[in-house]
């Protein structure tokens, strides 16, 4: 009877665990590019930690309102953004970098313009906004890393994967408030 191919023998994998704990968290080919990746994944560190922050404030400021149900769709999505930002940190650091956790270096990277809206639908449409330029900054990384960095890649399209999830919810929640 002919082997199935997809058992491996156990020396091979052996062989191949072997060779994964040898490397380092990223390809063995990726030093080149190392700093590129580090400089995109503190962009999107800095956009993660400040749109968590946004989010916060804007559950704070409009819980109790007519807008209840969105404020508290703002607290669910400021603790899943913080969640995006600890994991990029973690993968920075996995890299030999080092998170931006300085309140100018975070400003600086960040890629998003401050909301300041006068009503909550004007609110809700610049979240909207931010939402697409965060699915786009991680489309863009996504598109870099492809096969320099795995992990990285992996971890990006889950990010990504929840990102487009807040747009469609957005866009929902704006379909549904008056005009």
């Amino acid at each position: 009877m002919p082997a199935s191919p997809f058992l491996l023998d156990v020396q091979t994998l052996r062989t191949r665990t072997r060779r994964h704990l040898e490397d380092s968290a990223a390809a063995p080919d990726m030093d080149a590019q190392r700093a590129t990746i580090l400089n995109l994944l503190n962009e999107a560190f800095a956009t993660e930690t400040l749109c968590a922050l946004r989010y916060k404030h804007y559950h704070h400021h409009f819980s109790g309102s007519d807008t209840d149900a969105i404020a508290l769709s703002f607290g669910e999505r400021a603790r899943e953004e913080q969640g995006h930002a600890d994991m990029i940190a973690q993968r920075i650091v996995e890299l030999n970098g080092a998170p931006g956790f300085s309140r100018d270096g975070l400003i600086s990277w960040e890629q998003t313009d401050e909301v300041l809206s006068r009503s909550f639908v004007e609110l809700v449409k610049e979240v909207m906004i931010v939402e697409c330029i965060t699915i786009d900054i991680y489309r863009d990384i996504i598109r870099y890393v492809s096969d320099r960095d795995r992990g990285t890649n992996l971890m990006i399209a889950g990010i990504l994967a929840v990102e487009e999830r807040h747009a469609q919810e957005m866009a929902a929640q704006l379909e549904a408030l008056p005009a």
